[in-house]
């Protein structure tokens, strides 16, 4: 993936912004290791609830190592969520966006997720709506809970429960897993199973 910073006309950065660079991409890089990290901790026998949480410490940290870097960072990560290519590249850059708390930001995450084909970008994404303020996205997702297409409510339940926002009761949930899309009965499934 194509990291380096540019201006809309496609030319370097100024040299006094080339630390702006370096910073940030080098965040980006230690902030996807640790999505990676921990998607596959979660799964792990060897590392425990403590490491986990050093490690989501550290995710924090970076994400506003990126954020705090300003627009130009936001612009920036923007335009490389199209072209995630991994889970942990999806998750570091959305959860960044995310952590911005901006409009647009959001709105870029939303659409990555809405077009997302491919199953770990599809992942690295869900993870990043689990672990980021999604209070920006809020209302959209409960929108596509309520009136989206099976696979946007899904998504939508899947992350509204993991922030306590889903209400297991929902009439929409009782139909998405008798839903024909296995992907989409299985979503259901866990996010009622989560809802309790």
């Amino acid at each position: 993936m194509n990291r380096r910073m540019t201006t809309d006309q496609g030319q370097s950065r100024a040299d006094d912004d080339a630390m702006l660079d370096a910073v940030a991409v080098s965040a980006l890089d230690e902030l996807q290791f640790l999505c990676r990290r921990c998607m596959e901790g979660l799964r792990s026998f060897e590392l425990v609830r403590s490491d986990l949480v050093r490690i989501e410490q550290r995710m924090d940290a970076y994400a506003d190592a990126l954020v705090v870097r300003g627009p130009a960072v936001i612009e920036w990560l923007s335009t490389l969520l199209p072209t995630a290519e991994t889970a942990a590249d999806a998750c570091g850059i959305a959860m960044a966006l995310l952590e911005a708390r901006q409009q647009p930001a959001a709105q870029t995450v939303l659409a990555a997720l809405a077009t997302a084909e491919a199953e770990p970008i599809l992942h690295g994404l869900q993870a990043a709506l689990r672990r980021a303020p999604i209070d920006l996205v809020l209302p959209t997702l409960k929108e596509w809970l309520a009136s989206g297409s099976p696979r946007e409510a899904a998504l939508a339940a899947e992350t509204l429960v993991f922030h306590r926002k889903l209400d297991k009761q929902a009439s929409r949930l009782s139909q998405l897993i008798d839903d024909e899309d296995p992907t989409v009965r299985r979503a259901a499934w866990r996010a009622m199973a989560l809802a309790g």
